[in-house]
Order: C-alpha cells, then sequence, then structure tokens
C-alpha cells in the first residue's frame, strides 16, 4: 500500500511537471516577460525561465524509473517547497502583485494556487514517507534530507528574492518592471491643434501654452469639462527673438524668452504682465521654483557645454552660475544636454540626461546634489565620430536618445522611455507609450507604467497633480488618476486621502 502510496504521487507530479514543463515551452516568450514582471526573479528573468524548465523535466525524467523515483520525490518536495514560498512572498512582501501563472493556473487567484501548493508539498511529503517499506529503518536520514531540501530549496527564493530587488531597482540591466493596473484612464479632452504644451497647474486648473499663438494662455479645469481663454498684456514690450513660452505657479503666470533675454511675471486673474528682467541672463531652459527665484540652463561660452544657474529677484541672491551641477569638462554638448525640471511638492531642481542614464538632483538652491542612474542603457555609447584629412572631427553616428518628455512631482521622476527594454513585446511597444518611474530621494526605480495611445501619437507633454497623470497627444488630453501604489511615494497630504478612500 505504501509503495501504491508513493507510486501515485509520483505519476501525480510526473503528470504536473510535464503541463507545466510544455506549457511554458508552447509560449516561451510570454512565460520570460511574466518572470521579468515578477516582483522576486525580475533581475533573473532569462537564467531563472530556463532554469525552471529545466528542473521541471529533470524531475519527471527522475520520478519515471523506479531506481531514482524517491530522488524526482525528493526535487518535487523541493520544486513545491520553493514554488509555495515564492507565492507566500507574492503575496505578503512584494509591492505589486504580477498576473498569475499561465495555463489552467491562469483560472486561480493567488489564494488558491497557495493552497494548492501547499497541498503538493504535503503529497510529496507523503510519497518520500510511503517510497519503500524499508523506509521504517532509515527515519532519521529521511527527515534530514526532508529538511535540508525544504532549507535549501526555501533559501535558494529568499536569496532570489532580496538579490533581485537590489538589482532592479539599483542596479537593473534594463529590464522593466509594471505593476498591475497603475493607472486609470479616466477621460479625454480635444484642445483642436496640436500647438499646445502644459504651462503648469494650480489646485483645480491645468494651464497651457501655445506655441504659435505664446501671448495665450488656456485654462481648464481638471474634470476637463470647463474651461477660458485669457490673453497675455505685457506692459512694457521688448523684442522677442524666439516665441515666448509661459509657465503657471502659485497664482503666478510668467512668460519669457531666453534668447532675448526676458522675464515678465503676472497674476492668472488678469492679462497685465510686468517686466521682471531684461538682459540679466541668457538662457535655453527656464523653471520656476517661487514668484521671484528660478533655475535655468545655458550655455558656457568658452568650454561649450550646458552649465545650470539661479536667479532671484527681490533678494541678495541674484544670478549664480552652479559650476558643480553638471560636468565641467566634456569632450560634446550631447553629454550634458537634457532636461531641466523641478518638484513642485518641495522644490527640488531636478536634471534628466538625454543621452546618459543618469538624472541629477539638487535643492532650489543647487546644493547638496545627489546624481542617480536610470535602467536604460546610456546612448552615447552608439555615437561615433570620423577624423577628417584636415584633423577635424566630424560627428558620424549620433547618439541614442534616451528619454522624451518627463515630470517630477513629489520624490518621483515620470519619463517616457524612448528605448525597448529586454523581455518587452514589441507589440505593445507599438500600442503605448512606455513611462519610467524613478525616485528622486535615493537610488530607486519604481517601475513602469504602460500609455496605451490608441492610435492618438505619442506623448508630446506630460504633467502630475497628485491624484492625476495628464498628457497630451497632438491635440487631445488624455487624464489618467493614479493608484495608491505609485501616490505613496508623494510626500503631500493626498497621500493620506487616498489611503482613506
Amino acid at each position: 500500500m505504501k509503495a501504491t502510496a508513493a507510486r501515485w504521487a509520483s505519476y501525480f507530479f510526473t503528470l504536473l511537471f510535464v503541463y507545466a514543463a510544455f506549457s511554458k515551452l508552447l509560449d516561451f516568450e510570454n512565460f520570460q516577460t511574466q518572470m521579468a514582471q515578477s516582483p522576486l526573479l525580475s533581475a533573473y528573468a532569462g537564467w531563472a525561465s530556463i532554469g525552471i524548465l529545466a528542473l521541471e523535466l529533470m524531475t519527471v525524467l527522475l520520478l519515471v524509473w523506479d531506481k531514482t523515483r524517491r530522488v524526482g520525490l525528493y526535487a518535487s518536495f523541493g520544486l513545491m517547497t520553493a514554488f509555495t514560498l515564492y507565492i507566500y512572498l507574492i503575496l505578503n512582501y512584494a509591492e505589486n502583485i504580477p498576473c498569475s501563472c499561465g495555463g489552467i493556473f491562469e483560472k486561480m487567484s493567488w489564494d488558491q494556487h497557495l493552497l494548492f501548493n501547499i497541498t503538493g508539498v504535503l503529497l510529496a511529503l507523503l510519497g518520500i514517507v510511503f517510497i519503500r517499506k524499508e523506509d521504517a529503518r532509515g527515519w532519521i536520514r529521511s527527515a534530514v534530507a526532508t529538511v535540508l531540501t525544504a532549507v535549501v530549496s526555501g533559501g535558494s527564493i529568499i536569496a532570489l528574492f532580496f538579490s533581485s530587488e537590489y538589482l532592479m531597482k539599483r542596479e537593473n540591466a534594463f529590464i522593466r518592471r509594471f505593476p498591475q493596473h497603475p493607472v486609470t484612464e479616466e477621460r479625454t479632452f480635444d484642445v483642436k491643434v496640436n500647438s499646445y504644451y502644459f504651462a503648469g497647474f494650480d489646485r483645480n486648473y491645468l494651464y497651457l501654452g501655445n506655441l504659435t499663438s505664446p501671448f495665450r494662455l488656456r485654462k481648464i479645469n481638471f474634470q476637463l469639462n470647463a474651461e477660458r481663454t485669457m490673453f497675455i498684456k505685457p506692459k512694457m514690450t521688448v523684442q522677442f527673438h524666439q516665441p515666448p513660452r509661459l509657465h503657471v505657479m502659485n497664482q503666478h503666470f510668467f512668460f519669457y524668452d531666453g534668447s532675448a533675454p526676458v522675464i515678465y511675471r503676472g497674476k492668472t486673474d488678469a492679462p497685465e504682465a510686468e517686466l521682471l528682467m531684461y538682459k540679466n541672463a541668457y538662457f535655453n531652459q527656464l523653471v520656476v521654483l517661487d514668484s521671484a527665484h528660478f533655475a535655468f540652463r545655458t550655455i558656457v561660452p568658452q568650454s561649450k557645454h550646458f552649465a545650470v544657474g539661479t536667479l532671484g529677484f527681490n533678494s541678495q541672491q541674484g544670478m549664480i552660475i552652479h559650476k558643480n551641477f553638471l560636468p565641467g569638462k566634456v569632450s560634446s554638448l550631447f553629454e550634458t544636454d537634457g532636461q531641466l525640471l523641478t518638484d513642485p511638492v518641495n522644490q527640488d531642481v531636478v536634471y534628466l540626461y538625454s543621452y546618459q542614464n543618469r538624472y541629477t538632483v539638487g535643492n532650489r538652491y543647487l546644493q547638496k546634489t545627489q546624481t542617480y542612474n536610470t535602467i536604460v542603457k546610456a546612448g552615447l555609447q552608439h555615437m561615433k565620430y570620423r577624423t577628417m584629412k584636415n584633423g577635424d572631427k566630424r560627428l558620424e553616428t549620433p547618439p541614442l536618445k534616451l528619454s522624451g518628455t518627463a515630470a517630477v512631482y513629489g520624490n518621483v521622476l515620470f519619463t517616457v522611455s524612448a528605448l525597448m527594454g529586454r523581455y518587452e513585446p514589441r507589440k505593445a511597444w507599438k500600442e503605448a507609450n512606455i513611462v519610467d518611474m524613478y525616485s528622486t530621494a535615493g537610488q530607486e526605480y519604481l517601475g513602469s507604467i504602460y500609455l496605451y495611445h490608441h492610435g492618438q501619437g505619442k506623448i508630446t507633454d506630460m504633467v502630475i497633480t497628485g491624484d492625476y497623470l495628464f498628457v497630451l497627444r497632438d491635440a487631445l488630453i488624455t487624464r489618467y488618476r493614479l493608484n495608491t501604489a505609485i501616490t505613496k511615494h508623494f510626500r503631500t497630504g493626498e497621500v493620506e486621502n487616498l489611503k482613506k478612500e
């Protein structure tokens, strides 16, 4: 009877692992993608997907032969123990719960899958106990082997969990992780023309500037069902060298052209704009810190590279170029090219490099700077120069641009990626924009979001307002509600409100 019980246990595991292995082989690309999304095994998706298949098939071979059946049952016990602990860690310690396994197990919830695996562990244990009648003389040896198998299999899963989390968040090999339902698409609004951009927001409204009609300031509520337009009226007109841009913060709008250079300031409830600065500092990017303080990017004439500085009015600060915020010694302008951003929650200044996999964070005075890496591979390695006969070097192959539009809110950097990561389906890449999220408070990759464009085009601008992510695609604004897995990283009152809902 004991031998019969062991044989039936081996039959069960043979069928189970044959089915599991072949279902993975038939859709290996999808299986590897699911492994890459696992909170426990993301960093090891390549070899782990192959290793699991090999272990399952080797266990089947051990189970079908009488001489190796005992070893096969120990292997079954070890695999089921590892799978059980894996699901337990997913349910209790993972930041996000991925999709379920394929095949018949796809119909099970994670809790049901956990119960199924616990049953499998007990069945394997019974098979080991009943493998032969003479096992009664070797209880100690059998117990020790069982405990060692459980320790090795369980310990391996725990070790993989901690090491994978470290690698994914700090030393990622360009493997993205996509949490379940990170955003909910709620509604869209047609602004009719594709020349608009986000100029800012306040507690209830989005503000839009227009590249072809630069004096127009358009105001739309967060519900995307009410709007009004105001035309800026500078009190003192100057000659603009390029179309001026608008930025809105704290009930003020700022109207500026860095090549003139000029900055106007006004209130969002009135069109008049007073001259705040004229010919003090040339700049090609500007972010507003408060009503009288700014950070800007300019080109240093001597070294021909970008530098970041601060401007202050109504104070003793004046203009300061912060030479150490960006690298000073570079071989090309590409090395310091990027986007200057500011966090509206804490006024931190963030510089996201366009061709390098890093971003620099500093406080509003550009002090206490830290530089962190993104998971995207560096784009400068693709840059090639050709030496001409006269000795001059000319760019032959430009570097790869790594990021598109970006925004910062509550210590989280959102950036639209320009490159596809490992184990990502090409179909999803063609149908969606991928937004990567990073902490600006430390070296940590927080995850990525698929934003499907439904044929509306690529994202040209985006803004985060706390509860919502707004994106602009050509002439369409789409509002997404961010879930609590994302907003918990925002150090604002909105986090507490979301938790209470």
